[in-house]
C-alpha cells in the first residue's frame, strides 16, 4: 500500500542567462562572497548556511546545468542551507545558475525557493558592482494570513480524510478489475488518480526521469496569462481535477488547492484556497497521503515578478522538487 516514491527535502531551481560577453575564468571566492553578502542583506543567515561556487562548463544548456553532478561535500541533504552553483560557458556568452535549498521538516529549518532566488539574483547584481534593486515586486511585504474554517474544510476535502477514501476506492477498483478480468489502460504513464498512480509505480516507467517542456511567448502583451491558458488546456487533456500550488510566506510556505487557475493571480483568492497553515515542507508520513492528492492535480508554482538591474538576460527556468513522485 502507498508504494510511491517519497521526495527529498531539497528544492532545485535552475536558471539560464544570456550574458553580454564570455566569462572564461569565474572566481568561486567572488561568487561565494557575493551570495553571503546578498543573504546578509535579505535576512539573518549564518555564514555556514550560504555557500556558492563557480566553474566553467562547455556546451552549456539548461539540461546540463539541471543534471550536473551533485557533490556530497558541497551540497546539503539534511540540514538548513542554500547552495548556489554558477556555470559559465567558456566559448559562449551564457551562464547557468543552479540553486538547491533545504525545505526541512521544521519551520526554523526551511528556506523557501523565493528567498533563495532573491539571494541569487541580488548576488548577480553585486558581482557586477551594482546596488541591489529594492523595488522588485518580490520584495513586497507579505499580507497577514489567518487560517480559518474554510481553509480547514479544503484540507479535509482534498487531503484527509478524502485521500484515504480515494486509496480505498482505488484498491476496490483494482480488485474488481482482477475479478472481472479487466485490463488496465494501455498508457501506464497517464496518471490522474490514485489507481493509475499505483499502476504507474508498478510499471517499468517508475524509474524513468521526469520530462519537461519550456514555455515561451514573446508575442502577447501578457505572456503569463497565455501560460495559464496553456496550462488549463493541458489539465483538461490529462483529465486532472484541479491545481495544487504554494503560497509564499518567506521563509515558509502554505499549500493551496483550486479548480480555477486564475485564483493564483490574486492575493485574496490565493489565501481563500490555502488548505494548510504556513510551515516547512511536509514530513515523509504526510507525503504518503499528499502524493495521492497530487496524482489528481497539476502543480503550479508562481514565483512572482523579479526586477533587477544586472546585464544578464534570463532565457529559461525550471522548478524541481528533487525526488518528488510522478506528477504534472
Amino acid at each position: 500500500m502507498f508504494k510511491t516514491k517519497l521526495p527529498s527535502s531539497t528544492l532545485g531551481l535552475t536558471f539560464m542567462f544570456d550574458l553580454p560577453s564570455v566569462i572564461a575564468a569565474p572566481s568561486t571566492e567572488e561568487h561565494d562572497a557575493a551570495c553571503k553578502k546578498s543573504a546578509a542583506h535579505i535576512g539573518s543567515f549564518e555564514p555556514a548556511v550560504i555557500a556558492a561556487r563557480a566553474s566553467s562548463l562547455r556546451d552549456l544548456t539548461l539540461q546540463a546545468v539541471q543534471h550536473a553532478d551533485f557533490d556530497p561535500a558541497f551540497h546539503i541533504a539534511s540540514t538548513k542551507g542554500i547552495r548556489f552553483e554558477f556555470f559559465y560557458d567558456p566559448a559562449s556568452p551564457k551562464m547557468g545558475l543552479r540553486i538547491t535549498t533545504f525545505l526541512g521538516e521544521r519551520a526554523e529549518d526551511c528556506i523557501d525557493g523565493v528567498t533563495s532566488t532573491r539571494i541569487g539574483l541580488r548576488a548577480m547584481e553585486l558581482l557586477e558592482g551594482l546596488e541591489p534593486t529594492e523595488t522588485s515586486p518580490a520584495n513586497r511585504t507579505i499580507p497577514p494570513f489567518t487560517y480559518q474554517l474554510r481553509n480547514r474544510l479544503i484540507f479535509w476535502q482534498e487531503v484527509l480524510p478524502s485521500a484515504l477514501c480515494r486509496v480505498a476506492a482505488a484498491y476496490a477498483s483494482r480488485l474488481a478489475d482482477w475479478l472481472l478480468g479487466r485490463q488496465p489502460t494501455a498508457d501506464l504513464t497517464l496518471v490522474n488518480d490514485a489507481k493509475s498512480l499505483f499502476r504507474y509505480y508498478e510499471s517499468p516507467h517508475a524509474a524513468e526521469p521526469a520530462q519537461y517542456a519550456l514555455f515561451r511567448d514573446e508575442k502577447t502583451e501578457k505572456p503569463f496569462r497565455a501560460f495559464l491558458e496553456a496550462v488549463e488546456a493541458w489539465r483538461v487533456r490529462l483529465g486532472l481535477q484541479g491545481y495544487f500550488f504554494l503560497v509564499n510566506f518567506s521563509p515558509i510556505v502554505a499549500a493551496a488547492m483550486t479548480s480555477d487557475i486564475n485564483d493564483i493571480t490574486s492575493v485574496s483568492r490565493r489565501y481563500a484556497r490555502i488548505m494548510a497553515p504556513p510551515d516547512s515542507g511536509p514530513p515523509p508520513p504526510l507525503w504518503r497521503v499528499g502524493t495521492i492528492h497530487h496524482a489528481r492535480t497539476m502543480v503550479v508554482n508562481n514565483y512572482g515578478a523579479h526586477y533587477h538591474n544586472f546585464s544578464a538576460k534570463l532565457s529559461a527556468f525550471v522548478w524541481d522538487w528533487l525526488e518528488m513522485a510522478a506528477s504534472h
